[in-house]
């Protein structure tokens, strides 16, 4: 019986729209002739559309006992959606999501859960909003917890502790790992969403400065990764596992890790995170008195940030390098890179400038020449609501202080200690 057919003209003539009104824009006017006689039968997605312009619901083109066609549909869609967002091809995602958002009735909890899990994959990534992908991924790890394990739990789990971690948001991101990480023992999780827990915890660890820690799950992480030869993001770890040892002063473990790290990033096309180990490479090599190593890896950095139009690491690299030729000596070409500085920087204060004129009011400072360096201090205390971190401005009253100090400047002393109290 063609059902689809007659229910599509029952519900035409209820809405008083002719053939051709309904088709107008969206097939010719033939197509639903043939769709009414049975000739033709509609997709999915055609019949989203006519349900849109005769303002009914999908279902109700289906009798009782070809919903079930309806829903294996649905599912279909879903399955499709669900391998667009994890391999990153969100060209028809929004769409698909959107076709499945007007049945979410259809679903049963599991479809559910992974139909918000897609919605969070497509919000981060396309959208921009983070806020947004947190409130899909907490939706969907909710509904998985209802249902017996299954590893869609554990990668729901790894996007949102991820999210949480970027944000700085510790306390919220440990609450799901902790979980996810006693779900791994228990039911013997392996493979990718495995190693991308371990990855996580790592990370956490790390940028709460438990060094440790950190290096004890990236170490599991890394064994998870040998065994099943599953290299997920191995290339980060390493990059993650430098800056543990090198934060312990352990550079040679540090020069090591981040050589690995190197291995995984060339001849990829990462720049970024290449740009960024050979930006680890130039600080470290700082570290441990190997200035002409610290230029050349810094450079390379720099170029690569600047043919990615990485203003974030175009700022950092060029500080990185006055560092480094003020350590060396070479103060001269520090003055020249902070001119390059200004010219690549646009925004509003931020750490970066801040940093910038602490180093060059230090330069002017030892060279004798206070008033350069009171200059740059002061720049400094005129943008002071902008800085976020207060020790930096505290550290450069403390350097006014003792510059007015050696001049007997009781003004300026009075100045600095009101405005120190105040903080």
């Amino acid at each position: 019986m063609n059902t689809v057919g007659l229910k599509l003209r029952h519900l035409r003539k209820k809405q008083k729209l002719t053939q051709s009104e309904l088709a107008a824009g969206i097939v010719n006017r033939s197509y639903i002739s043939q769709l009414e006689k049975g000739m033709v039968q509609p997709s999915y997605k055609l019949l989203l559309k006519f349900s849109e312009r005769l303002q009914c619901d999908i279902h109700d083109f289906f009798e009782e006992e070809n919903k079930a066609l309806l829903s294996f549909d649905i599912k279909k869609a879903l399955s499709n959606l669900e391998f667009a967002v994890i391999n990153d091809d969100f060209a028809d995602a929004e769409e698909h999501l959107n076709d499945i958002e007007k049945n979410l009735s259809a679903l049963n909890q599991r479809d559910l859960a992974l139909y918000y899990f897609c919605q969070g994959r497509i919000l981060q990534s396309v959208r921009q909003d983070t806020d947004g992908a947190v409130t899909a991924f907490e939706k969907s790890y909710e509904l998985y917890c209802n249902l017996p394990y299954c590893e869609e739990r554990l990668r729901t789990s790894n996007e949102l502790s991820s999210l949480l971690i970027n944000e700085d948001r510790f306390s919220k991101a440990f609450t799901y790992l902790n979980e996810a990480y006693d779900d791994s023992i228990a039911f013997k999780a392996s493979g990718v969403e495995k190693i991308s827990l371990l990855n996580n915890l790592g990370l956490a660890h790390a940028k709460k400065g438990e060094y440790y820690s950190a290096i004890r799950f990236i170490k599991q992480a890394l064994s998870v990764s040998s065994k099943t030869a599953i290299y997920f993001q191995t290339g980060i770890v390493y990059m993650v596992l430098g800056l543990c040892y090198r934060r312990m002063s352990q550079y040679e473990d540090a020069k090591g890790a981040y050589s690995k790290a190197l291995l995984f990033f060339e001849g990829t096309d990462d720049q970024l995170n290449l740009a960024g180990t050979y930006t680890n490479l130039g600080i470290l090599s700082r570290y441990t008195s190997d200035a002409e190593s610290a230029v050349s890896y810094l450079k390379s950095a720099h170029d690569l940030y600047n043919q990615l139009e990485d203003s974030k690491g175009i700022l950092n690299t060029l500080f990185e390098l006055a560092v480094t030729y003020q350590e060396s000596g070479k103060e001269e070409h520090v003055l020249s890179l902070y001119k390059s500085f200004n010219e690549a920087y646009s925004e509003p204060f931020t750490d970066y400038k801040f940093k910038f004129l602490h180093l060059l009011g230090d330069m002017h400072q030892s060279r004798g020449e206070l008033t350069d360096a009171l200059r740059c201090y002061h720049e400094i205390l005129d943008e002071s609501e902008a800085v976020n971190d207060r020790s930096v401005i505290k550290d450069a009253l403390k350097k006014v202080a003792a510059i007015a100090c050696g001049r007997r400047d009781e003004k300026t002393l009075f100045y600095v200690t009101e405005k120190y109290l105040a903080l």
